[in-house]
């Protein structure tokens, strides 16, 4: 369904529940709605969770009408509510405060959506998941996310970028509340991260055989989500599906007693109010503006993946090899084309090779002479071929063909010439029709055996000019 154009004085300019139940849009489009205060789309507090699911919200706005001190909520204002956004897209959209999402209490999920492109003075904030991706907002504090309070859990995907602040926290404006992030990042961004645990006491048996058996278990029970000394076979079960290590995971034996300690009085993540996030790497940040994109961008000339490994430090997957490069959080290394070459790692671009020089694609240097030049010898040493170009690489002969990469031994001659010899770059015309050319590759180049014909002439003639006819 589409829904375009609507408005309202203050509240929902789509949708208004208060003490309500569950609102819906699913597969739904609501395009150029207003609001003149709050929600642009969707105002809901103290009712059933708000889904926005596999739907498109565009240039929907909340505007401050006179009396209020703030408009907030572009698409979405939630208070005391769930917010749930999973393969949907925001976008174009604004406010004073939350340009799309604005959320004052409760919890928010975005999973595999799009928020770009929208301008607050004050962004909302929110919890996103699965592919998230935020960009081109603009805001006097939080451009992407302004979190007032409650729980926010950004993860898989999430992404935060382009966005910008008058103030401060272009990216993300915490007020209050707390906001996490779970790995992984998109390709070619990178976290701070520490994997989600429960802090656990020291093993502290006198009896040898309990000693040991709680020393074996420790690690599985700092993924167990009970806090008692013996976990149920359902939370076992749960931990050791936590373990990313196939051989711990495998080794997990729900069947024998853990003897766990209990938990410690800190603990490094919220995991008593979601235990879905225990054995996951979660970057817990700080009540600080967050100005650059979120997550950061690997630097150029570093590869990177989808994969939490490649994303925990800012040297994301490390430098690219010799021959390839890579733009700022591009995720991958790219071969450089032919033509241009790296000659050293972590390169964020491709030089072009030196006249009159070129290269194959993924090249470290350029050694090989380009089109319209053949190189001297090809036994020389490619370190001075780049060195000294134009000492190795002549112009092509008038009469012959010299696409890149052409030595002396191999290069072409045209139908209606000859050379003495493949040492030579001096061209006859033949009197005849007897000379065949030579197409200059060497795959395609004709090999002599005893008896065989010259590789310049047609067959049945050899000698100079071809004019010399085989017996």
């Amino acid at each position: 369904s589409t829904v375009t154009g609507c408005s309202a004085n203050q509240v929902g300019g789509v949708v208004y529940a208060y003490k309500s139940g569950a609102v819906s849009l699913i597969n739904s489009t609501a395009r150029d709605c207003m609001a003149g205060h709050v929600g642009g789309v969707v105002y809901a507090q103290s009712s059933g969770a708000v889904s926005l699911i596999g739907s498109t919200v565009t240039r929907c706005s909340a505007v401050r009408n006179p009396g209020y001190i703030a408009a907030d909520g572009g698409a979405t204002y939630t208070r005391d509510n769930d917010l749930i956004v999973t393969d949907s897209t925001i976008s174009g959209c604004n406010a004073t405060r939350g340009g799309a999402v604005y959320m004052v209490s409760g919890t928010a999920s975005l999973a595999r959506s799009n928020i770009s492109n929208c301008i607050a003075t004050e962004a909302g904030s929110t919890s996103m998941s699965d592919g998230t991706l935020i960009s081109g907002c603009s805001a006097l504090s939080g451009g992407g996310l302004y979190s007032a309070g409650g729980s926010t859990a950004l993860s898989d995907g999430t992404l935060i970028s382009g966005c910008t602040a008058e103030k401060e926290g272009s990216s993300i404006f915490i007020l209050a509340g707390e906001v996490s992030y779970a790995l992984p990042a998109p390709a070619g961004r990178w976290l701070p991260n520490a994997r989600c645990e429960v802090y656990r006491k020291a093993c502290s048996y006198s009896e040898a055989a309990k000693q040991a058996a709680c020393l074996e278990h420790r690690e599985d029970c700092a993924l167990a989500e009970s806090d008692s000394s013996e976990p149920s076979s359902d939370e076992k079960e749960a931990a050791c599906r936590r373990q990313t290590d196939k051989d711990k995971q495998a080794a997990c034996d729900v069947n024998e007693p853990w003897y766990c300690q209990a938990a410690t009085f800190v603990q490094p993540c919220n995991w008593e109010v979601d235990s879905s996030l225990l054995g996951k790497s979660l970057y817990q940040l700080p009540l600080l503006p967050v100005d650059e994109d979120f997550p950061f961008a690997c630097a150029a000339g570093l590869n990177s993946s989808a994969d939490t490994k490649d994303q925990s430090s800012s040297v994301c997957g490390g430098p690219c090899s010799t021959g390839f490069y890579s733009v700022e959080a591009a995720g991958s290394c790219v071969e450089c084309a032919a033509g241009t070459y790296t000659a050293n790692r972590g390169m964020g671009q491709c030089i072009p090779c030196p006249h009159p020089l070129a290269s194959g694609a993924a090249s470290a240097t350029c050694s090989i002479c380009k089109e319209d030049f053949y190189l001297k010898d090809s036994r020389a040493d490619p370190d001075d071929v780049f060195e000294n170009p134009t000492e190795h690489c002549k112009s092509c002969p008038p009469n012959a063909n010299c696409s890149a990469g052409t030595a002396l031994e191999n290069l072409g001659v045209n139908v209606g010439y000859w050379r003495a010899s493949n040492a030579t770059s001096e061209l006859h015309r033949c009197h005849s029709e007897t000379c065949s050319g030579y197409a200059g590759q060497p795959s395609r180049r004709r090999r002599l055996t005893d008896g065989d014909d010259d590789p310049y002439c047609t067959a049945g003639h050899t000698g100079p000019l071809c004019e010399v006819c085989v017996a």
